[in-house]
């Protein structure tokens, strides 16, 4: 088992719907998804990402380990480090974080927009890592980046 990223999503009204929680972890296993072809030496065989803990109690609080497939060497604190660094990254600037191609920071926009649908809070964290809270400053950072690549090529 590789390294873990922990998950805790609130609700607006303290429940989340399972259409939310859904979308949260497709939006997440799509940007750790990316990072891992990035990063990885062999991109045909990705990590697996399983859920290895869920608490219940208000806020949901869900644990994803990594699965390496036997035929590659296990790049997950890389991957789980940088998925964290990045969000901390969209949080303060609008600079593109290593590794994060335009479909990272689609999903990613598409993840920190659940702030905006059903969702109040989403957190992520793991073993040695800070915390990061996302905002919808990270979504306006996102789009800043965004609106620069399109205005490039239009020139």
């Amino acid at each position: 088992m590789g390294k873990e990223l922990t998950i805790t999503v609130q609700g607006k009204d303290t429940r989340v719907t399972v259409r939310s929680l859904i979308e949260m972890l497709e939006r997440a296993l799509g940007v750790l998804r990316e990072l891992d072809a990035r990063m990885s030496e062999n991109q045909r065989a990705g990590m697996q990402w399983e859920v290895v803990r869920v608490s219940m109690n208000s806020p949901l609080t869900m644990t994803l380990g990594a699965k390496i497939p036997t035929n590659r060497r296990d790049n997950s604190a890389d991957v789980v480090r940088t998925f964290l660094r990045g969000l901390a990254t969209f949080e303060k600037s609008a600079t593109v974080p290593k590794y994060f191609n335009d479909d990272a920071l689609n999903e990613t926009r598409k993840l920190v927009n659940l702030l905006n649908n059903g969702v109040a809070r989403l957190e992520f964290s793991s073993t040695g890592e800070e915390k990061v809270t996302p905002t919808l400053h990270s979504a306006a950072n996102i789009d800043e980046i965004v609106n620069k690549q399109h205005a490039f090529y239009y020139e």
